[in-house]
């Protein structure tokens, strides 16, 4: 991961396991129609974008982030108003304190390390006890949490703090 404060927050992630967290709420939960079925419409609509638009090999958010992390901020907010602010807020302090290892470190690599040796169980850990403050399926917390960090390692922490915490504003 490279210092944060070089690179606006972004940062390199493996986006197999977080890719597995989202296909398995997905997969475990269709068709749900309550708070736990609007968090995974608004992963499906930040990840790929409105239906029927065009595939791209890309995230949609990539391309258009200002108006998806908006988006996604207030589809988040009605499924559950403080979701989004439980969620953020230990990615973001797990982010800056892998950027004072690293710059604490002191061996000249201007690579940080991992965010979590294993990003499965980390995913896993953070979701918990967000699921029980919010009575959210688990799984499903997993799949934000993972389209979270997808958004922050491709963002950047800047960049996502910036349009959320303006969104939160309003």
């Amino acid at each position: 991961m490279p210092d944060p404060d070089k690179t606006g927050g972004a940062f390199k992630i493996d986006e197999e396991p977080l890719r597995q967290w989202i296909l398995k709420a997905h997969h475990s939960n269709p068709k749900r129609e309550d708070a736990s079925g609007r968090v995974l419409d608004a992963i499906r609509h930040f990840l790929s974008g409105p239906i029927g638009g065009l595939s791209s090999p890309r995230y949609w958010f990539h391309d258009r982030s200002d108006v998806a992390l908006s988006d996604f901020a207030a589809e988040l907010y009605e499924a559950h108003p403080e979701l989004l602010s439980v969620t953020l807020e230990p990615l973001l302090q797990g982010i800056e304190s892998g950027g004072e290892a690293s710059a604490n470190s002191g061996d000249g690599d201007e690579s940080s390390p991992e965010l979590a040796p294993n990003l499965s169980v980390y995913v896993a850990f953070l979701a918990g006890p967000i699921a029980l403050k919010t009575s959210l399926d688990e799984t499903v917390v997993c799949a934000l949490v993972s389209t979270i960090l997808l958004a922050l390692a491709k963002l950047g922490r800047d960049e996502v703090a910036r349009i959320i915490e303006g969104r939160s504003q309003e």
